[in-house]
């Protein structure tokens, strides 16, 4: 029966984040029966079986973080047709006995998928982590854990071609792992090179033993990441919409940009959603309403649940003419945006979303303002989030971030995908465009909104070509930094030049990074149901907005003379969504009609101004 060893390269225990890693050994061979699968052997008994492993070197100690003790390069040969076993192994260290949710989706690695002609990384993937088991003994317990690194046949086949049979090299930056306690995904530097050479018995041009690994330190920068946002008080979009723009803002300690150069290049990756209808309702009757079927999904008709949420008037009938045909033709009982709920199959067709109108199986999204009026009323992102991670229906079923998938209904925005996003954005070549009210909508159609249904137009000035990366460093002083300027929030301005004020005097530059626009929506809303109730006010108001669900930045690239150097990112990926404001104040019915009134006499003033102009006009050319 044939042996096989397997390089194990074990890390000092005293390595800590953002310093050089420590070599303990750096080849020690483990021997195992090539019949049992390596995925089947134990983490304990396959540390244990290292000559320079000493298990008393890894103790339990509080506040510390997890680390890599191995990494496994396992059955690698230069023959193609002995690389089916081909496998990557991580053996880890769990000091402060964290509970680390093993099933989950969301742990993975980074490791370098590409290098530049000096040999240097220069490209980074994240790979996804599959559990194998952890150390179960009572005096050991989750102290040790062993994954295995998820390669699909096309990724396997690419990192084959990449690697170099003389000498394997796999860079690893960072590794992501859904902490329990913490309820969210914690990354962990544990930058390092692991050089393989030499080959397992039978794998290589010798029939002995000749695998060994060598471990150096990677550089990588770690970084606090804050997000914020700006809209615009109007979108192209027209009535209801506002443009938006979505940033992070972060420090980096101005060696970097004194070694390397300019900050060129982001490498960011995110999970992206539009969210289904967020009600804030100011009406504690439609709100219990709303809240005893809460999360009930329905696909049928029904008389006890069917519901529609106008924005722009209460409708006026409720009967078996509502809904909407398949050709997009409505019954006059439906406005401009009108949102429907349970009303598939009444009229034995389903809504069409393709005029205005949407159609929801399930109220998700529900707040109430404590009998505050709504339109001043704001609801925090830190709350949008909370609520989404402790929402409990999942008809469904749940989305790639572990949400449920009915608390997002509709397509972001042109240029990017639902679900998982990744780009790299450069200082130089990619810009964004704010575009306001008057981009799109024309002169009658604006004439109709303000004077008959939307008396709020706003007076914005589109902003167009906004780089995606700045140095905020280029202002003299926080004092310069108005959100006007620079696109962010007014919320989130005394934290970030108090962020810009330390990094200052601590020798670190500010940047801010803008990596998406979207349209947000909100509108006031009317309640209306089947037994004929409604009110002539609203009860409330109604928004979508735009999710970033595990925000990640990747890499960074610097550029000097000429020269391009990416460095691998460390930080804990966020949620970003912006805070749901309300819509303006809806007109009252004589403030309406007084539009109306001044709107008519403005039309008729400017025909009889055309027709006297065309009369004298006429008139002067015949003398």
């Amino acid at each position: 029966m044939k042996n096989i060893s397997v390089a194990l390269a074990l890390l000092s225990t005293t390595l800590s984040i953002g310093t050089p890693a420590s070599i303990l050994s750096n080849a020690n061979n483990i021997s195992f029966n090539n019949e049992l699968k390596f995925d089947n052997t134990n983490v304990l008994d396959d540390l244990l079986s290292s000559d320079n492993f000493n298990i008393l070197d890894y103790p339990y100690k509080e506040n510390e973080g997890i680390k890599i003790i191995n990494f496994v390069e396992y059955e690698y040969s230069f023959y193609s047709n002995l690389q089916s076993n081909y496998s990557l192994y991580i053996y880890l260290y769990n000091p402060s006995n964290l509970n680390i949710n093993v099933d989950s989706s969301l742990n993975k690695i980074q490791l370098a998928t590409h290098w530049n002609d000096d040999h240097y990384p220069d490209e980074y993937k994240k790979f996804n982590l599959k559990f194998l088991n952890k150390s179960e003994d009572s005096n050991y317990y989750n102290l040790f854990y062993k994954f295995k690194i998820e390669l699909s046949g096309n990724e396997k086949t690419e990192l084959l071609a990449n690697l170099n049979s003389n000498e394997r090299r796999y860079d690893i930056s960072g590794l992501e792992l859904y902490i329990n306690d913490e309820q969210d995904v914690i990354e962990y530097s544990v930058g390092g090179t692991y050089r393989f050479t030499g080959f397992s018995e039978g794998l290589g041009s010798s029939s002995e033993d000749t695998l060994s690994c060598e471990v150096t330190d990677l550089e990588t920068i770690d970084l606090e990441v804050h997000p914020t946002y700006y809209r615009l008080d109007s979108s192209s979009k027209g009535k209801n919409y506002k443009s938006e723009i979505d940033s992070v803002y972060f420090s980096i300690p101005n060696y970097y940009l004194e070694t390397y150069g300019n900050l060129q290049k982001i490498k960011a990756e995110w999970y992206e959603y539009k969210t289904s209808p967020i009600f804030v309702i100011d009406d504690l009757e439609s709100y219990n309403k709303l809240k005893n079927i809460q999360g009930i999904y329905v696909n049928s008709f029904s008389w006890d649940e069917a519901l529609t949420f106008n924005s722009s008037s209460p409708v006026t009938e409720f009967d078996s003419t509502i809904g909407v045909g398949e050709m997009g033709s409505s019954s006059s009982t439906v406005d401009e945006g009108a949102i429907m709920f349970n009303m598939m199959g009444k009229t034995g067709q389903i809504p069409s979303v393709t005029y205005y109108n949407y159609y929801i199986k399930a109220i998700t999204w529900l707040f109430y303002t404590n009998g505050i009026d709504y339109s001043e009323y704001e609801i925090e992102a830190n709350e949008l989030l909370d609520f989404a991670d402790s929402y409990t229906f999942f008809n469904e079923g749940t989305n790639e971030v572990g949400l449920s998938k009915e608390l997002f209904k509709g397509k972001v925005e042109e240029g990017r995908t639902e679900g998982y996003n990744l780009k790299e954005f450069d200082a130089s070549e990619d810009s964004f465009n704010l575009l306001n009210y008057d981009e799109n909508v024309e002169g009658w159609k604006k004439f109709l909104d303000y004077f008959l249904n939307w008396s709020n137009i706003p007076d914005d000035s589109s902003i167009k070509e906004i780089a995606p990366i700045v140095n905020l460093n280029e202002y003299s002083s926080s004092n310069e930094l108005f959100s006007d300027e620079i696109l962010v929030n007014n919320n989130d301005l005394d934290e970030l030049k108090s962020t810009f004020e330390s990094d200052k005097s601590s020798d670190k530059s500010t940047f801010l990074f803008r990596f998406a626009t979207n349209d947000y929506y909100s509108s006031p809303v009317y309640f209306n149901d089947t037994s004929g109730q409604y009110r002539s006010d609203p009860i409330g108001y109604v928004a979508k907005a735009s999710m970033f669900a595990n925000f990640d930045i990747i890499t960074l690239t610097f550029s000097k003379e000429g020269k391009y150097t990416v460095i691998p990112v460390v930080h804990d990926p966020i949620d970003i969504i912006g805070d749901i404001t309300p819509p303006p104040k809806t007109s009252t019915w004589w403030e309406r009609l007084l539009q109306i009134l001044i709107g008519v006499g403005i039309l008729g003033l400017s025909i009889f101004l055309i027709v006297k102009l065309i009369k004298a006009i006429g008139e002067y050319s015949r003398s």
